[in-house]
């Protein structure tokens, strides 16, 4: 396996940054993952949900929506590219650059109603910690949200094991980015240790890579506590 430029996550979605926006809502695209995600916890949101943290908020697509729903947006992303067109935007109530899947969830202040990360954790190879994270900021009755390809919605994905995390191929051998492939059992499994439980599993196509065509499916989960 050879690849000659390996790139990490932050410095794929900061070349990514200007036109991530126009290629996302491109028919090329078929971005409709998260349109159809949002629309899932739409239907569960209650009056009483209020704080929203978006994980890896991006150029604020999804979390903008959300926002014009009244309510109060937070967010985080390792691109600080991608976070400056989010400010641009002006809907959210704070923005931070920073890892989140290393650590502490930001906001300490904030106890948050809502967390949201739609087609990103498949860049985070160790998600229990994440998720203890998440469960850990979640108020009682609160929902966590997210979407990532598994290896049930894709099955002609070529995996390779590095470290005893499953890989995605094609992306690790091109551009040296590591993207996590899990089974749905590991997930639930992970989600019902960090003291979840399941309101929604749906799966459906999340986009079409600009890139190989690939047509890449979405796993969505919809938890409380």
């Amino acid at each position: 396996m050879t690849h000659t430029a390996p790139m990490t996550t932050q410095s794929f979605f900061d070349q990514w940054a200007p036109s991530y926006d126009d290629e996302a809502q491109s028919e090329r695209m078929q971005y409709g993952g998260s349109e159809r995600t949002l629309s899932l916890l739409r239907g569960l949101l209650t009056a009483s949900h209020k704080a929203v943290l978006d994980l890896g908020i991006g150029t604020g697509l999804v979390a903008e929506k959300l926002a014009r729903q009244g309510l109060d947006v937070y967010g985080i992303d390792l691109s600080s590219k991608m976070l400056q067109r989010c400010q641009q935007k002006n809907f959210a109530k704070a923005l931070t650059v920073g890892n989140f899947a290393d650590g502490p969830l930001p906001f300490p202040d904030v106890a948050f109603d809502v967390i949201t990360s739609i087609g990103v954790l498949d860049f985070v190879l160790d998600l229990p910690p994440l998720l203890g994270n998440v469960s850990a900021r979640t108020r009682r009755g609160g929902l966590f949200c997210f979407s990532l390809p598994t290896r049930e919605g894709n099955p002609d994905y070529e995996i390779v094991m590095m470290d005893g995390v499953p890989l995605a191929k094609k992306p690790l051998e091109r551009r040296g980015l590591k993207i996590c492939v899990r089974g749905v059992d590991d997930v639930e499994q992970a989600l019902h240790q960090s003291g979840f439980e399941p309101l929604v599993h749906e799966r459906f196509l999340g986009f079409i890579s600009v890139t190989t065509g690939q047509h890449v499916f979405w796993d969505v989960f919809v938890v409380t506590k």
